[in-house]
């Protein structure tokens, strides 16, 4: 029930520890009775739609959790919660880039990935075959528009040029498969024809 109350309220006050110490865990009992705790307030850390934790503040004194206490005790709760949840999303979004990233990687052509948008679109990851083939870093690449992208690229000029008319006016909701190619000379001295797709 105590748990139930938890879920609904997101918060809860008990004035009398010693009344409610088996609802924890024994390593948790043992410090509450070892520091002598009279009251203790729980907040359930809620964010993204479930519980993300609980935090447990004690106080020696009984009745110590006031209205004013709790709002404040209220605001920190969800600030960690908040916090907790933005770090589990940034390691999932990590996850996916890496996934993502070792498939790209296994590919033998080069490979740059772009959502469509204005400037031709923004990179959402590429591999590595592609970043030697113009001298690029990955980490500089995802986020970034097309054309900053094709701005970054070792390439004459004549090839920029063309490229950038070539990619950037692509239709966004085209469902034309397009292709082209064209001739640099990499920055090792080795002359490469590269031949390139744009697919859907």
């Amino acid at each position: 029930k105590r748990l139930a109350l938890l879920e609904q309220t997101k918060f809860h006050v008990f004035h009398k520890v010693n009344r409610v110490l088996n609802f924890f865990f024994f390593f948790v009992r043992g410090l509450l009775r070892a520091a002598d705790m009279q009251s203790l307030a729980v907040f359930n850390l809620h964010a993204g739609g479930r519980s993300r934790g609980i935090l447990l503040l004690t106080s020696d004194e009984h009745h110590h959790f006031t209205p004013y206490k709790v709002y404040s005790y209220r605001a920190i709760a969800k600030y960690m919660a908040l916090s907790i949840f933005g770090n589990i999303t940034i390691q999932q979004r990590n996850r996916v880039h890496e996934m993502r990233r070792a498939m790209l990687d296994a590919v033998s052509d080069g490979i740059l990935l772009v959502h469509p948008g204005s400037k031709g679109g923004h990179v959402i990851s590429s591999n590595a075959i592609f970043e030697q083939l113009f001298d690029l870093y990955e980490a500089s690449l995802s986020g970034k528009t097309l054309a900053s992208v094709l701005a970054e690229m070792t390439l004459p000029e004549d090839v920029r040029q063309s490229l950038t008319q070539q990619w950037i006016n692509m239709p966004v909701r085209s469902s034309d498969i397009r292709e082209g190619e064209f001739r640099i000379v990499h920055s090792s001295g080795q002359p490469l024809e590269i031949l390139w797709k744009s697919t859907p």
